[in-house]
């Protein structure tokens, strides 16, 4: 079993209830990592801490997620970023985020340690930790990952609202994709990120810009889910039916399910391991959407096999 490093933001979701809001732990590397240790595998989170009570909180939930906390580091003097999810009745998600100077932020290159990765192991990241101080921590985990043979994932996952403006979010995403052995976006990141006149056609260019890319995938809500390799062969996967209660930390149970496969070698990164990857990956999130929460909503390895759609 080889151990899955997932690096960037772990922050608290502040869920709608009949009262307010209510916390609940979240970020998408920290889901990731959840969802990999809920099946049974190796979750390690590497990202930064702050000193106030919504830290303590997380530290708390990530702790029972069973998730690895040995290369979490920690600044009393930083906050914990907030995210404010509203919900409409299909239970989709709009963000509202209170992340200025927050602990995430400010991951440097000196928090990553040098023996974090070794070969076999995954790297994964996300878009959000792509600028500031934090950008720094990425590149340099990145090349320990090369340097150590290590699979690199990139799970696109934009957050508009987050940059100064969308060219900088789509430069910023553009420059780390030639690092990346899979990389995964939903279909609206897949228009934002590349042109063409049909999906075919962006994953094409796409993948002209991730020159290492193995296996893309794009995700598609309600309509499933495709995965292609570099010679535009693909296979799609049909999305199960389930009662959606919240689709928060939907795709990072997806990408979280594949990973898990590839770090216990169930899976390689080519197109005919994905039939597999894709079906046990979308029975998951059949699973966790139908959960209130993110990150507490993973499912297990034995009510996958039990679905029934």
């Amino acid at each position: 079993m080889s151990k899955v490093l997932c690096i960037g933001e772990c922050l608290v979701d502040m869920m709608p209830s009949k009262n307010g809001y209510v916390p609940n732990a979240g970020g998408a590397p920290c889901n990731v990592c959840a969802c990999v240790a809920s099946l049974g595998g190796d979750g390690a989170y590497l990202g930064k801490l702050g000193g106030d009570e919504y830290a303590d909180f997380l530290l708390e939930q990530i702790k029972f997620a069973g998730i690895d906390t040995r290369y979490i580091v920690f600044d009393k003097s930083l906050k914990t970023a907030l995210a404010f999810v509203d919900i409409d009745g299909n239970g989709d998600r709009k963000f509202r985020f209170e992340r200025e100077n927050t602990a995430d932020l400010n991951l440097s290159a000196d928090d990553v340690k040098d023996d974090c990765l070794q070969k076999g192991n995954v790297l994964h990241f996300c878009s959000l930790g792509l600028a500031g101080k934090s950008k720094s921590a990425h590149e340099k985990a990145i090349k320990l990952a090369l340097e150590n043979g290590a699979t690199i994932s990139f799970d696109v996952n934009v957050r508009e609202n987050l940059w100064n403006s969308v060219q900088e979010c789509v430069i910023a995403i553009r420059e780390f994709l030639p690092f990346a052995d899979i990389v995964k976006v939903s279909s609206e990141e897949l228009d934002l990120l590349s042109q063409g006149k049909t999906d075919d056609e962006k994953a094409k260019n796409l993948l002209s810009v991730a020159s290492n890319c193995k296996i893309l995938i794009v995700t598609k809500g309600a309509d499933g889910a495709v995965a292609y390799d570099r010679k535009l062969c693909k296979i799609s996967q049909r999305a199960y039916k389930a009662k959606v209660v919240n689709t928060t930390g939907a795709g990072d149970c997806f990408i979280g399910s594949i990973l898990y496969l590839l770090s216990q070698g169930v899976i390689a990164l080519d197109l005919n391991s994905m039939a597999y990857a894709l079906d046990f990956a979308s029975r998951a999130c059949a699973i966790q959407i139908s959960r209130d929460g993110s990150m507490t909503a993973m499912p297990t390895k034995a009510e996958i096999a039990a679905f029934k759609d």
